[in-house]
């Protein structure tokens, strides 16, 4: 796949120098409704009723395990299913509601709180932190996204002039793997938070007496593809992006405390564009310090609103 990224003189020049692009956190984008997290009301109470089914199964699977109370014969079988439901658990963590024991739950947690009343309240705020505690995860893994953006394009005006300082900059062009970098999608309806999916992992290990927290690969895996879908309106930049995380184990990215933020390691440059207004300075630099590169010098039409590239030109 090839793609570009637009720079200004000065940033393009670090590009040049290290191979490498700059990665950001989507809290720093100019569209303020990039890449964010919002989860639906709907979701959310959908959420909140996970939560209170899983308290109330886990109460319930506590009770009848350790036996704390005795059930009739007829439902005796509850037992076999709750450690086979636990094996199965450990393998996969991921806990949906569990309406084929809703009866049985109700039945049980009714006569045990009989006993124990302080117990129901205690659930209730089991059941507020651990809410809490989930869009904690959410909140954290997306101060930790590291994205950086490209285009399919090198002859946009609209891009030259927003990221490129007013067709000064240079546009550098790579190939890279597709499987890697993920084309964005447009679209006139929000991409939404799955939090439920996201709730059910958090549950699941919780179930298992596992501790989740944001460097859960399969939680920033459902965060991330909020990252490829952004406002139709966005269509002309033709964008692709590719996203990470502070906590993932990659060789191509690194930190560099020159420039205090997080780098991507990139394929060999294939050409370097120069906007078509480029000062003469910097266009004479590129030519004698990058001599390995070709270098496109574009134009602006003289009929039409549109530049083109003037031909290639060895540094």
């Amino acid at each position: 796949m090839i793609i570009y990224k637009y720079l200004k003189f000065e940033d393009a020049l670090k590009t040049l120098d290290n191979n490498s692009v700059a990665l950001s956190n989507p809290a720093d984008y100019n569209d303020p409704f990039d890449c964010v997290l919002t989860p639906t009301k709907e979701d959310e109470n959908e959420c909140f009723l996970r939560i209170r089914n899983y308290y109330f199964f886990k109460e319930f699977s506590k009770i009848m395990l350790e036996k704390k109370i005795e059930i009739p014969f007829g439902l005796r079988w509850v037992r076999k299913e709750l450690k086979i439901f636990k094996w199965i658990m450990k393998k996969n963590p991921y806990y949906d509601k569990m309406p084929a024991f809703d009866g049985v739950i109700d039945i049980a947690l009714n006569k045990y709180f009989e006993k124990e009343p302080r117990a129901r309240i205690e659930m209730d705020k089991q059941q507020k932190r651990f809410s809490k505690k989930v869009h904690g995860i959410v909140k954290k893994i997306r101060e930790s996204l590291l994205v950086s953006c490209f285009s399919k394009s090198n002859n946009s005006i609209l891009m030259w002039s927003h990221y490129a300082n007013k067709h000064k900059g240079v546009c550098v062009e790579f190939e890279v793997a597709s499987e890697d970098f993920q084309e964005v999608k447009y679209d006139k309806k929000r991409t939404q938070l799955d939090l439920k999916t996201i709730t059910a992992i958090v549950l699941g290990h919780d179930y298992i007496g596992e501790n989740v927290d944001s460097n859960n690969p399969s939680i920033a895996k459902k965060i991330k593809k909020i990252l490829y879908t952004k406002f139709i309106d966005w269509h002309y930049e033709n964008e692709v992006r590719i996203a990470f995380t502070k906590h993932d184990e990659n060789d191509s990215i690194f930190y560099s405390e020159k420039d205090d933020r997080f780098l991507l390691k990139m394929p060999k440059i294939k050409r370097i564009y120069t906007g078509c207004r480029i000062e003469k300075d910097d266009l004479k630099m590129l030519k004698k310090k990058y001599r390995n590169i070709e270098i496109v010098q574009m134009k602006d039409s003289e009929k039409e609103y549109k530049v083109f590239e003037s031909g290639y030109k060895k540094g």
